[in-house]
């Protein structure tokens, strides 16, 4: 139950640090002295306070709070952020209250529970107090979005809050839809409200819950692909190399890989491997010059992406031209399958990316494009070179885990270039995580408003994007069941439909799935991605066995494979299933520290 046992109320005092909250008489005192809290903000503290070591449901906050009065999660995070000022939390802070996204809220502090009878503090008959002055409820009315020099303030549990507390968030989707995972057990519970090992284990894996959700299926390294019978030839394009002096030309870095992954896209003949997952894939593995590569690290990017080729190159601006060098390897064995220079204007880079793309088609074989399709991957591109830079450079600042810095850019390319479906299907990513649920909605729907022109793979790919924001799970897991539909190859696509399914309470079509992905050709088939969502659902579904299993499986795999980030995930899921099993907080928390330690060597610092 939400309420503390009425003996208990009357009976327990709550300590922790300098902090003593009285129930009864309903005071927060700060050595001694009273603190100003408003009566929602110390009814929200006691609720964690009763409850310490657990996740307490934003929809048991409400009721609590609000019994009988229907109010948005908008006003229930404005006053959870006025009690974390009232305990004196700044931006990162998080002693005390943790946020679990998509659930609910923790105390995390070392809590004592006093008897009363011990200390001079009596409980009172009568009226409740009189709230302390300069102690208001905050308005319920939503308040502007924050600004964006706010954005850099917030918290990393709580995404959404800003610095001022009478700032209210986007209306958040109120409804859960999935039930969240299962509750320690009572044993253990106590056990972990009373152990600073417990409170450390739970307030590391709560804040790497909130790495997991924003190292979603779409940023996890792309699996590894065998070539064989009814699978496309997979292909990677890492960042290209400047070779000029001057800074100015860097962004053509990523950019130019981006631009050449979409060319390459376009037509379906090969799986070409998403950029992000690139990106992300050769920072995990520390790659830093992914120009000449040794066979070890061959091997690696065989194992981590699947990819059969591997395009790697460089160039040089000169004079308002742009030369162009590049090679195609062969992964993992290292042979150059084709290499060629080319020159163009820098004023005309798609022309450039378009006759580089056209040549390696010709070289490796692969049909060339229909006019329709040259038609639908030009529309792709943003519509000139100002908005084209902003948006690589967006995405680069997504790749590398810098949300607030994305989303600078790509609102920056939108003012230039606002028909750009690409470009606000990036800021819906961005918002998204940011933890802006709303404006992530209305920028994905403006995305699939521009997207008439693109190709089918391209427009369901947008409307997944647009039913996960919006979570409307049942749309998207159709949305990405079709596309895996059409390219049974792509286990990305898999993935996301078994993530739909988790997300929408589908657990046992979500089995099904993982089931079907296992039965492609090795090593798709052993891709540690699929076992990591098996290891969530089985989370979901309180099978602490399958958990630890899959999560075990995919640790091996992933210290195998050299991929850091994968390695964290499992890590994390293998201490929540011993936790869960009732094993002590010790066994669980190295596991929690080397996720961390793994996510922050990779980039991660959101």
């Amino acid at each position: 139950m939400m309420i503390a046992r009425p003996e208990e109320k009357e009976r327990v005092l709550y300590e922790f640090d300098a902090f003593r909250a009285d129930p009864v008489r309903r005071i927060l005192l700060r050595d001694g002295v009273p603190v100003a809290i408003t009566p929602k903000a110390f009814t929200i503290l006691l609720a964690l306070l009763e409850r310490a070591g657990e996740v307490v449901e934003k929809t048991d906050l409400i009721e609590r709070v609000w019994p009988g009065v229907f109010v948005t999660e908008a006003n229930l995070t404005q006053n959870v952020f006025s009690l974390r000022k009232c305990l004196g939390e700044k931006a990162n802070d998080n002693r005390y209250i943790v946020t679990v996204p998509g659930q609910g809220y923790q105390f995390a502090g070392d809590l004592r529970r006093i008897e009363r009878s011990a200390t001079t503090e009596m409980p009172i008959v009568g009226p409740e107090p009189s709230p302390i002055p300069g102690a208001t409820d905050p308005t319920p009315t939503p308040m502007p979005y924050p600004s964006l020099a706010m954005v850099r303030e917030m918290t990393l549990l709580e995404p959404a809050t800003a610095s001022t507390p009478a700032l209210a968030l986007p209306e958040a989707l109120a409804t859960p839809v999935a039930p969240p995972p299962s509750k320690i057990p009572p044993r253990l519970r106590r056990g972990l409200a009373w152990s600073g090992a417990g409170v450390v284990a739970l307030l590391v894996l709560l804040t790497i819950v909130h790495i997991l959700q924003h190292l979603g299926p779409a940023a996890r390294p792309r699996p590894p692909r065998a070539a064989g019978a009814g699978l496309r030839q997979a292909i990677a394009v890492l960042d290209f190399k400047s070779l000029s002096p001057s800074v100015d030309s860097r962004w053509l870095e990523s950019a130019f890989a981006e631009m050449l992954t979409t060319e390459l896209a376009a037509g379906g003949k090969m799986r070409v491997i998403r950029g992000d997952t690139v990106a992300q894939t050769t920072r995990a593995l520390a790659l830093r010059n992914p120009g000449s590569l040794g066979p070890s690290e061959l091997q690696k990017l065989h194992d981590a992406l699947g990819a059969d080729l591997v395009v790697v190159g460089s160039f040089l601006p000169i004079q308002g031209n742009i030369r162009v060098d590049l090679r195609v390897v062969q992964v993992p064995g290292g042979d150059t399958q084709t290499s060629m220079v080319e020159v163009g204007t820098q004023n005309g880079l798609f022309d450039l990316v378009s006759r580089i793309g056209q040549k390696l088609r010709d070289s490796l074989g692969v049909a060339g494009l229909s006019a329709q399709q040259v038609r639908e991957a030009q529309a792709l591109r943003p519509s000139n070179p100002d908005s084209s830079r902003l948006y690589a450079e967006g995405l680069t600042a997504l790749h590398a885990f810098d949300p607030p810095g994305g989303l600078r850019l790509l609102q920056q390319a939108a003012e230039v270039d606002p028909d750009s479906a690409v470009i606000h299907s990036g800021l819906s990513q961005a918002w998204s995580a940011l933890g802006y649920d709303s404006r992530a909605v209305s920028e994905a729907q403006k995305a699939l408003a521009l997207a008439g022109s693109l190709s089918r793979e391209d427009r369901l790919a947008i409307q997944g994007r647009l039913f996960k924001a919006s979570k409307q799970w049942d749309k998207a897991s159709e949305a990405y069941r079709s596309l895996w539909t059409f390219y049974p190859d792509d286990v990305e696509y898999g993935l996301q439909l078994g993530d739909s399914l988790i997300s929408g309470g589908r657990s046992a079509e979500a089995v099904a799935t993982f089931a079907s992905l296992r039965k492609l050709p090795p090593p798709a088939g052993l891709d540690p991605r699929i076992d990591i969502a098996e290891a969530r659902n089985a989370s979901r579904l309180s099978d602490v066995d399958t958990e630890l299993h899959a999560a075990q499986a995919a640790e091996g795999k992933g210290r195998r494979s050299g991929q850091s980030l994968v390695v964290s995930q499992a890590l994390i899921y293998e201490g929540d299933a011993l936790l869960r099993m009732g094993r002590p907080p010790q066994e669980a928390v190295p596991l929690f520290r080397e996720s961390a330690e793994l996510t922050k060597k990779a980039g991660y610092s959101w």
